[in-house]
């Protein structure tokens, strides 16, 4: 009967001891403050002493703590008062504005640079025709004589087509040049058997301007109407042996001009024609000369020519 007796207040004893233990777990987890989990991190894990705590035995553990004692502090088993490193996570970092750059002295306008070894252009020679740089040829088998620039090479009778049998043209050329087409005067005198109106003379300077577009191979070609001026000079009746005059026949001739590109070399030509009939005979002048910047410089010498040619039945 004692035994069971005392076996009840055992089993007491065992009741008010668990029941402690219980109250003094519940207070370890009340007392210590929990520590605020930043949104943006994991949730940690259990901590071991939580799982420790759930299966330690009712007895006082190998360290000899006795957590019955009123003087047991749980903080000392948690560190004590650590200090917190705290940490804003809504802040996020400003990023840094790339730098200015004043238009007016970094890069405003980009400046081309040629490249070093660029060809420099073959400068035009300049030419010049004085009064004094003209001399008179004799196409003495036309029965004409005119001015050319002196130095220029005269050749004729000739044909004026290539392999032709018909003696009838003289040509004048600037040979020994530098320029991409040496200037070339021809002049031809053709009988014919009726004396040509206006608009013979137009389809004949036209056919002469085709002739020649044809001969040198234009890979373009610019032609211009057909207009009228004097060509072709007989001596005056008034004029003297000691002092002769010249003065245009009564018709006037009819001209037309033409520039292009030639095909072989791409240099630029340029000319005129220009055609008169007189007593029957079809007088013809022709001129083709470089173009571009010496066009006009080879204009003045066509203007002396036409102007000079005179004839001498």
């Amino acid at each position: 009967m004692l035994k069971k007796r005392i076996f009840c207040v055992v089993l007491v004893l065992c009741a008010v001891l668990l029941t402690a233990c219980q109250q003094q777990d519940r207070e370890v987890y009340s007392d210590t403050p929990p520590t605020a989990t930043p949104p943006a991190t994991r949730t940690p894990e259990p901590q071991p002493e939580a799982e420790e705590v759930q299966t330690i035995p009712i007895s006082a553990d190998d360290s000899g703590t006795d957590f019955d004692d009123p003087q047991y502090n749980p903080e000392a088993e948690e560190g004590g008062q650590e200090e917190e490193i705290p940490i804003n996570i809504s802040q996020t970092p400003t990023p840094t504005p790339a730098p200015t750059v004043n238009s007016a002295f970094a890069g405003a306008t980009p400046v081309p640079i040629d490249p070093i070894n660029k060809p420099t252009p073959t400068p035009v020679p300049k030419i010049e025709f004085k009064d004094s740089d003209y001399v008179t040829y004799d196409a003495a088998a036309l029965h004409l004589t005119f001015q050319g620039p002196a130095g220029w090479r005269l050749e004729g009778p000739t044909s004026w087509e290539p392999g032709g049998d018909s003696m009838d043209t003289y040509t004048l050329t600037n040979e020994g040049t530098e320029l991409d087409y040496a200037a070339r005067i021809r002049i031809r005198v053709i009988n014919v058997n009726s004396q040509y109106s206006r608009s013979d003379l137009d389809k004949e300077v036209k056919a002469v301007r085709d002739s020649i577009r044809n001969e040198l191979g234009f890979s373009r070609f610019d032609n211009y109407d057909v207009a009228s001026y004097n060509f072709i000079k007989i001596r005056d009746e008034k004029s003297t042996a000691e002092a002769p005059k010249y003065k245009f026949v009564d018709n006037k001739g009819r001209y037309t001009r033409f520039k292009g590109t030639l095909k072989e070399n791409g240099a630029k030509v340029g000319g005129r024609v220009i055609v008169n009939c007189y007593n029957k005979a079809l007088y013809i002048l022709a001129v083709t000369y470089p173009g571009g910047d010496l066009q006009e410089t080879f204009e003045d010498v066509y203007r002396k020519v036409r102007d000079t040619t005179i004839l001498n039945p």
